[in-house]
């Protein structure tokens, strides 16, 4: 797939290979697109072992290895990892495989965000993979050690919106009632933990209020 868009800044690799859950990593692609138009994209989607949202840490690490080792061997120049709970179950010897870069949404994406904002309270919200692992957390207390952090799942955000319901009034009356939780903790800055939510991101925004930042970390990665 090559990327239609001009603008690019950067020489990129020949071809940028892409890990995902299924289709959520789209939004990844679409960013890395903008920001490399001359570059060739390779998806990989893991539709037969997604969602990852409730897989064991240990599955999803599986999956993810093998679906690197296929774009490192279908000729990928640099491998990027969008999915959130992929991310999060990544471990260094599954680094240590590749030859090539290796990005990931939560050490290239999430990390360099919130630093950037370096928020005093910070929330984040994705699925239960990304809870359970426990490496956004981990890192986010690593780059930011003054900052309150909190985090919770999201379950029932995953199967709305794969059901065609982001505009739903269920859809957004559970988003309020989950953003409840960050409210009470007086957050400054929410990290959407999924690309699922960022598709939520709009209605996410004006539920949580404009004193909020809500960070996307899609953007941040491609930079």
């Amino acid at each position: 797939m090559r990327g239609l868009l001009s603008g690019t800044r950067e020489r990129a690799p020949d071809m940028i290979g892409i890990f995902d859950s299924g289709i959520g990593g789209l939004l990844v692609l679409r960013a890395l697109q903008r920001q490399f138009p001359g570059a060739d994209f390779l998806y990989l989607g893991d539709t037969a072992g997604g969602p990852y949202e409730t897989k064991s840490p240990e599955l999803v690490a599986a999956r993810t290895a093998d679906g690197l080792t296929y774009l490192a061997d279908s000729g990928a120049g640099l491998l990027v990892v969008a999915d959130h709970g992929a991310a999060a179950c990544l471990t260094a010897d599954i680094r240590r495989r590749f030859s090539v870069p290796l990005l990931d949404i939560l050490k290239d994406g999430v990390v360099p965000g919130v630093k950037a904002r370096d928020p005093k309270a910070l929330g984040l919200m994705g699925p239960v993979v990304v809870e359970t692992a426990g490496a956004h957390v981990a890192a986010l207390r690593r780059a930011l050690p003054e900052a309150r952090i909190y985090s919770a799942a999201a379950p029932l955000l995953f199967p709305l919106i794969e059901a065609g319901w982001v505009k739903k009034p269920e859809t957004a009356m559970i988003v309020k009632k989950y953003l409840h939780f960050f409210k009470l903790r007086q957050i400054d800055t929410l990290v959407l933990g999924s690309n699922h939510c960022s598709l939520l991101a709009p209605l996410i925004r004006k539920k949580i209020g404009k004193r909020v930042t809500v960070m996307d970390p899609a953007p941040v990665l491609a930079r």
